[in-house]
């Protein structure tokens, strides 16, 4: 795992840090901290980030900010939330090769107080942008990989007695924005495996029986009663073939008791009357005493698949 930010910090300072000014004082950054929380606590996961990089580039005084995501085998940084002036404004997507973002990644941090542009003459972004000085933190999944950086930068020089201010504040907040960036990430590839991997989902209150089903599942099975509502267990399987159903309850009692894998192969009848087949995969949850609570599961539909393999069996 790669050092912390507190512990690995790489700075380009000329002059011993000596201002006594406002931002050297920590009731100063304590207080920008809290007038920051105190609005993103209010904000929902899918506003945070747009919401933190503008409160934060105001608070900083930054002309630019970014939120970037590394793709760490093409050496890429792709911007998540770009600020230029106050305003969101389009997302780019950059080289790390001799940029100062390579530095950040590599040791943490990285702060260049003035003349960025002359440590980093291959960064050609950094000339067209007029940019002088940039502070930057990485940014970590839960489990230490990279994932990426918050980034600060502006078009004047940055003041010896700021440098502690604006370390504080991006340091304060790389664990939650990088929280948010992995949660994110893992919700989106959920529901992209939800829409184009599962024909219809299910999710199971084990403590009540209650059962709720997704809208492509609904549109399979039908709806819960003449009136609609809500699902139990028992309906989704009573439209498994009826040559199925017994493999079903026995793979489902054994993966809740015995953790075995509940993965098999049925036909499910549709609302024409008409059975096709499915993958049946599903997995249940537990509390903390181990006792199972809930289960969700889904069906993937294999029937052209099924098919095409018996009429060439059959020869």
């Amino acid at each position: 795992m790669r050092l912390s930010v507190s512990q690995s910090v790489k700075t380009f300072i000329d002059e011993p840090a000596t201002s006594t000014g406002a931002e050297t004082d920590p009731s100063h950054l304590e207080k920008a901290i809290a007038k920051i929380s105190k609005r993103l606590d209010n904000t929902d996961a899918a506003s945070f980030l747009e919401e933190y990089a503008l409160s934060i580039c105001k608070a900083l005084g930054a002309d630019y900010f970014v939120i970037g995501r590394l793709n760490p085998f093409s050496n890429i940084m792709r911007a998540l939330k770009f600020v230029v002036d106050g305003a969101v404004a389009d997302n780019i997507v950059y080289s790390l090769d001799g940029t100062p973002c390579e530095i950040t990644i590599n040791d943490g941090v990285c702060i260049h107080r003035k003349n960025v542009v002359d440590d980093y003459p291959r960064d050609k972004d950094l000339k067209d942008l007029n940019v002088r000085s940039y502070a930057g933190v990485a940014l970590e999944t839960s489990g230490g990989e990279t994932l990426g950086v918050i980034v600060a930068m502006w078009r004047s020089e940055l003041q010896l007695q700021q440098v502690a201010f604006v370390t504080g504040m991006l340091e304060h907040y790389r664990r939650r924005v990088g929280s948010i960036v992995e949660t994110t990430e893992k919700v989106n590839r959920y529901s992209w495996a939800l829409a184009n991997v599962f024909s219809g989902v299910w999710d199971w209150d084990l403590r009540t029986g209650g059962t709720t089903v997704s809208k492509e599942l609904q549109q399979i099975i039908g709806p819960a009663g003449r009136r609609g509502g809500s699902y139990d267990l028992t309906q989704i399987e009573n439209a498994i073939h009826p040559q199925d159903r017994p493999k079903h309850v026995e793979a489902l009692k054994r993966h809740i008791n015995e953790g075995a894998p509940y993965d098999l192969r049925l036909r499910l009848r549709d609302q024409t009357g008409l059975y096709r087949w499915y993958v049946s995969r599903g997995r249940v949850s537990r509390d903390a005493a181990g006792k199972p609570e809930r289960m969700i599961g889904g069906f993937c539909d294999i029937n052209d698949i099924v098919v095409k393999l018996e009429r060439t069996a059959k020869g």
